[in-house]
């Protein structure tokens, strides 16, 4: 006895909820960078580098570089998701008995 046809799932649909998350995330790392060079770097890391010298003035100067390339990080990331997620789903539709 054979089983009935499965309904094909609408692919498309999943690639456009990709691709709204990953605007999203570039949108919020966009204020994030916007804070970090804006604020971070103008205001608060001369604050805590010169004036303080306390506990976290060594940390200030890592922050410097690590957070853009934490951004940058992550928004590769997340559009890589976004354009090897349907050949994924492609695969593993394929697989399947």
């Amino acid at each position: 006895m054979s089983r009935a046809p499965q309904p094909r799932r609408r692919r498309g649909a999943s690639q456009i909820k990709r691709i709204a998350l990953a605007t999203a995330v570039t949108i919020a790392m966009a204020f994030a960078a916007l804070i970090h060079f804006r604020i971070g770097e103008e205001h608060l890391y001369s604050i805590a580098e010169n004036d303080l010298g306390g506990p976290f003035s060594g940390v200030v100067g890592t922050l410097g570089f690590i957070i853009p390339i934490a951004i940058g990080g992550i928004l590769v990331v997340t559009w890589y998701w976004v354009l090897v997620g349907p050949v994924q789903d492609e695969r593993t539709v394929r697989r399947r008995p």
